[in-house]
């Protein structure tokens, strides 16, 4: 004989009367207050979903031109989105070819540096990028930051290039990384430090810094250069 069902006193759903007697009267998710989270994530991945959808729309729109120009992005609603895409495969040209940041034009190079930083340094601090392949380019970064607005990053990223031996970076992975667990077990607390300023930029504290917002401008300024160099 099937169990007797309940409903929801929250949500409505269907639920067992053996829950129902557990919760109050709720379900699972309700009842341990968990289900505005499941659905707003589920509100995210469909908006993430249909943005992923028509970046690719846009993209393909705009690669019909021989050489797309930085301004071709501007008139999109997520225009680093769409053109993010664009510069790591002219930067990739193959499934496992080298790095040729070469391929790209002098501003589409810089919206890379900068992207490239602000991946890596948001997704595991200042000793991801710099052990990662992005790392060799820190120093041009540096001046890419600079190139944009973006003060208080170059600042932050000068600080920690200035730990390396001579305040140099090597661009050989090996040696970049020996150079770093040097500087960690120098001053381990430095590029922490330097990790928690940068989250602040974004997020909080009396100083302010949207990259996002300044290669936007960044690109309105070099809207008629195109992503390639060739």
């Amino acid at each position: 004989m099937p169990e007797e069902k309940a409903t929801c006193v929250d949500c409505g759903v269907e639920i067992l009367a053996t829950t129902a007697a557990r919760t109050g009267g709720k379900c699972i998710p309700c009842h341990r207050g968990t289900r505005a989270q499941m659905e707003e994530s589920k509100r995210w991945e469909a908006e993430n979903r249909k943005r992923r959808r028509l970046n690719d729309q846009a993209r393909e729109r705009i690669l019909q031109k021989a050489r797309p120009e930085l301004g071709d992005f501007l008139a999109e609603d997520d225009p680093l989105g769409v053109l993010w895409p664009v510069i790591v495969d002219t930067v990739f040209p193959g499934p496992v070819g080298p790095e040729n940041i070469d391929a790209l034009g002098s501003a589409a190079r810089v919206v890379y540096l900068v992207e490239c930083l602000a991946v890596e340094v948001n997704n595991g601090g200042f000793p991801q990028y710099f052990s990662n392949s992005a790392g060799q380019h820190a120093h041009e970064a540096h001046k890419a930051l600079m190139e944009v607005g973006a003060v208080e990053t170059s600042r932050l990223l000068e600080k920690a290039m200035a730990a390396f031996a001579d305040g140099r970076v090597p661009t050989t992975r090996l040696e970049r990384n020996n150079e770093l667990d040097a500087v960690e077990g120098r001053r381990p607390e430095l590029l922490d430090g330097l990790d928690k300023e940068f989250y602040a930029l974004e997020a909080k504290g009396p100083v302010l810094e949207d990259l996002g917002e300044l290669l936007l401008a960044f690109m309105r300024r070099h809207a008629t250069t195109t992503v390639s160099a060739a």
